[in-house]
């Protein structure tokens, strides 16, 4: 909010600076985004003005434009060919140039600088580091996720079941889990600062962290099928469900459950593409380590500042057309892009981006 209000106050600024700043022959706007206005004012390569032979070289780059307007002290950047004798005071006298250039200067470091903040705050950490988790392990339950919700009490807890009663996927999803045989397990996180609208950073940093953790373990390429199932080649090896507590518009604390097939051989339910770890390496994995390895990663990713993009690479079926279902039908499209929010674009075969929330499309697999 406060970076929006200075934006908009410096462009307005900048707009009834414009019409002193540019000459006869060279006037600029500000009527786009920011990187449109920089575009505008400092596309030419050359900017200047005619009086007194007064020549201004500027590049297109705001920081160079602002080491020549502000950060030296030589005549020469402001005056090139001021043939008479390169006194300040003159230039000014002259034409108001010097004052009309620091403005719009001052202008566009402030620009320059509130949007970087911008993008360090859009990056900052989801979660204070936590290092050490405090695990808790219980023979049965219903669901880890519900035993965490009437355990809250401030920390970062850790709950593994090795069986659960009623476990679930998203929505109505039931997920099979042999006794004693995967991870069945839900994370108690304290996001810092991330409102509602952001919570899908948090899906992101999970799914990473899982994925980062598994390529140690198994030689299979291992994605993230949108929003954040892990699949390794056209099987499921990995589901989670998030479910966040709100104060306000902010959220309070984030419950992961993560259901992981680590060592079961055998799937007996009607789920269609389940796979697990023994299926793929041949030999039991040791849980504890596994589960370990997943908390270290998840408190590294969880402070990353590139989760976006991570997630975006390891994004399954990100190249190519493939078959999807929504509510019109089956179709043909590519995986474009997913959004901040979480919502999934695809691009159809006739070139229509189309749009999705979660459980608005079916991948046909």
């Amino acid at each position: 909010m406060i970076a929006s209000f200075f934006i908009s106050t410096a462009i307005d600024y900048a707009r009834n600076l414009c019409p002193a700043y540019c000459t006869s022959t060279h006037r600029a706007g500000f009527d786009g985004d920011i990187e449109g206005a920089v575009g505008e004012v400092f596309a030419a390569q050359r900017v200047g003005s005619s009086r007194n032979g007064l020549h201004l070289s500027m590049g297109c780059d705001i920081a160079k434009c602002l080491r020549q307007i502000v950060c030296t002290g030589d005549d020469t950047v402001l005056a090139h060919n001021d043939s008479a004798n390169g006194n300040l005071s003159r230039l000014k006298g002259c034409t108001g140039f010097v004052e009309r250039h620091l403005h719009v200067a001052l202008v566009f470091f402030l620009l320059f600088f509130v949007v970087h903040v911008a993008k360090i705050q859009k990056n900052s950490y989801l979660c204070k580091r936590i290092m050490d988790f405090k695990i808790i392990h219980i023979d049965e339950t219903d669901s880890t996720n519900r035993w965490l919700k009437e355990q809250r009490d401030g920390t970062s807890l850790c709950v593994v079941a090795d069986y659960q009663t009623a476990g679930k996927g998203c929505g109505t999803n039931s997920w099979e889990s042999e006794r004693g045989k995967n991870l069945t397990f839900s994370v108690m996180l304290h996001p810092v600062e991330i409102p509602a609208s952001g919570q899908f950073r948090i899906s992101e940093a999970v799914s990473v962290a899982l994925c980062t953790t598994l390529e140690t373990y198994i030689y299979n390429k291992v994605e993230i099928k949108w929003p954040n199932d892990i699949y390794v080649g056209d099987q499921k090896i990995c589901g989670i469900l998030i479910e966040n507590r709100l104060q306000g518009s902010t959220i309070v604390d984030s419950i992961v459950g993560i259901g992981l097939n680590v060592n079961q051989q055998v799937f007996r339910s009607d789920a269609p593409n389940p796979v697990s770890m023994y299926q793929l390496v041949g030999h039991e994995i040791d849980r504890s380590a596994l589960l370990d390895a997943f908390l270290k990663a998840l408190d590294e990713t969880m402070v990353s500042e590139t989760v976006a993009t991570d997630y975006r690479s390891r994004l399954y079926r990100r190249d190519g057309f493939y078959a999807y279902r929504d509510g019109y039908g089956d179709f043909q499209a590519k995986l474009l892009n997913v959004l901040d929010d979480g919502r999934l674009v695809l691009l159809d075969t006739e070139g229509n981006p189309r749009s999705y929330a979660f459980k608005e499309v079916q991948y046909i697999i």
